[in-house]
């Protein structure tokens, strides 16, 4: 059972970061003996763990949606492409809604603003590579990639005054449209189970669930 240092996360938080992918039998003991020199390891699992150590918490399971692109869709007209000259701070605000179930955002242990570091991160570096899109008046946007036959959606969010228009589903067909322009065959969609509006509409748009995996935080103590 190896811990793998997180070197971005780490400079990101200020702090030693780990991952630790959780394959075969979990022994607690042995892995907190290698947590002790992070401050914060992230635990997947695709089973449930079993543990008696407090500073081990559950948060959430990741589920990822799957969908087959042999379709084109027609993108909408009510989405474009955002350029990167551009700074628009209510970009950023809508990443920050499209965490709200996020285990940087639930896990209150962390104090450091460790979630919005995580996701302004994530929103410079999708600007940075040209892979947004938005609703024309900014009130929506999503962020994906497309790495040969795949693709896969980052963050997604649809302000909150303008849900339940069907911005949502324009903007994953406008991704699932660009997508099918650069080779994808299938997209991947990561949600969390506690999301349960996203997890309907993704199997509204005909995603079928393909995996799902168990996420903990360790925290070797509370950071002041």
């Amino acid at each position: 059972m190896k811990i793998q240092s997180l070197p971005f996360d780490s400079e990101l938080f200020g702090y030693p970061v780990a991952k630790q992918e959780v394959i075969g039998d979990w022994n607690e003991l042995e892995f907190l003996k290698k947590a002790e020199k992070f401050n914060l390891v992230y635990l997947f699992s695709k089973s449930p763990l079993y543990f008696q150590d407090p500073r081990i918490l559950f948060l959430n399971k990741k589920i990822v949606f799957k969908k087959s692109l042999k379709k084109r869709k027609e993108i909408d007209h009510q989405v474009i492409r955002h350029s990167k000259t551009e700074f628009l701070p209510s970009l950023y605000s809508l990443a920050f809604q499209s965490g709200a179930y996020s285990r940087f955002y639930v896990d209150s242990r962390l104090k450091h603003q460790e979630f919005e570091k995580m996701y302004t991160a994530w929103m410079d570096r999708a600007l940075d590579e040209d892979e947004i899109l938005v609703v024309n008046d900014f009130s929506g946007m999503v962020t994906y990639s497309v790495e040969e036959n795949e693709a896969s959606i980052g963050l997604l969010a649809v302000a909150k005054e303008k849900r339940g228009l069907g911005l949502g589903s324009a903007l994953v067909h406008a991704v699932e449209e660009e997508s099918i322009k650069s080779g994808a065959e299938f997209i991947l969609i990561p949600t969390q189970d506690t999301n349960k509006a996203a997890c309907q509409l993704y199997q509204k748009l005909g995603y079928t669930k393909v995996d799902e995996t168990y996420v903990y935080h360790f925290m070797k103590k509370r950071l002041v």
